[in-house]
């Protein structure tokens, strides 16, 4: 038989066994809500990390919320591809693709148009490595013979690049005179290869020549034979916060946004908002 002291002592286990039980719930919601949540996954084109790096700290501090960025490949035609960057599983939320890639993952029903929100507009500029001589480009003449004098020319395979060999320099009629000093780069920063003066001149998005060490931007190509590019973010159907992927995105087109992004290069697509705060300039 138990004595006083025996029943005492079991029923004081019982009531702590009951205190216990009962709390986990409640400690499993304190240690949810105070575990650290796993960054938003955006997969950018390198011509868009200019963008989301300008934005990211303001998002961040408003919102609270880590943002991650993954570098798209050059081209891709399918999520699988585009996403391979990613790891342990996990799943992109927010892609910053440009129009055309966007079309074609779209076609192919990899991801939903109406999901899609333009940002911004990027242009095509020339550098040379940091210390040589600017060419002139401003006339379409000018940039000619820029091109016919150049011993060595890079540009990326990107839709702008594509768009240079294909279409620009064909236009020119000058493509077999150049084609022994250009190059196509491909999986590599075309500022990396002018930095380590592997070429005399480079092609690419302003945005991603602006502000790289030993390199010197020469300035926007010229109008006419300017292609602007269209950047567009959009939500991707394996995200797990669609919530919150659509609030990144609609933000990227805030004035708050749109003034972290006038230093880039890039110009967002609400030029209005854009030029009551930095003109309206010409060089991006």
């Amino acid at each position: 038989m138990l004595g006083s002291f025996g029943i005492m002592k079991t029923s004081l286990f019982l009531f702590t066994l009951t205190l216990v039980v009962l709390s986990l719930p409640l400690a499993a919601a304190v240690w949810a809500a105070s575990a650290p949540t796993a960054p938003l996954q955006i997969v950018s084109a390198r011509g868009a990390l200019a963008a989301f790096e300008a934005v990211r700290p303001t998002y961040e501090q408003t919102y609270g919320e880590t943002l991650a960025a993954y570098l798209a490949p050059s081209r891709g035609s399918a999520l699988s591809t585009l996403f391979g960057s990613l790891s342990n599983g996990q799943s992109a939320d927010v892609a910053l693709l440009d129009r055309m890639a966007i079309f074609k993952l779209a076609s192919a029903g990899e991801l939903k148009a109406e999901q899609c929100t333009d940002f911004a507009r990027s242009y095509i500029a020339m550098a040379v490595p940091t210390g040589t001589a600017k060419p002139d480009i401003t006339s379409m003449e000018s940039f000619k013979q820029t091109l016919l004098q150049a011993k060595s020319m890079v540009y990326p395979n990107t839709a702008s690049g594509l768009y240079l060999e294909n279409v620009l320099f064909n236009l020119m009629g000058i493509k077999e005179r150049i084609q022994a000093a250009t190059r196509l780069v491909r999986d590599r920063p075309i500022s990396d290869v002018l930095a380590h003066r592997e070429a005399d001149i480079g092609f690419a998005q302003l945005s991603e020549l602006k502000d790289v060490e030993g390199v010197d931007v020469v300035g926007l190509i010229p109008d006419q034979a300017q292609q602007m590019t269209l950047y567009t973010a959009c939500l991707l159907p394996g995200s797990k916060r669609p919530e919150q992927a659509q609030r990144f995105i609609d933000y990227l087109n805030s004035s708050t946004a749109i003034e972290a992004m006038g230093t880039t290069g890039l110009k967002p697509v609400n030029k209005s908002a854009y030029e009551a705060r930095f003109g309206d300039d010409n060089d991006g």
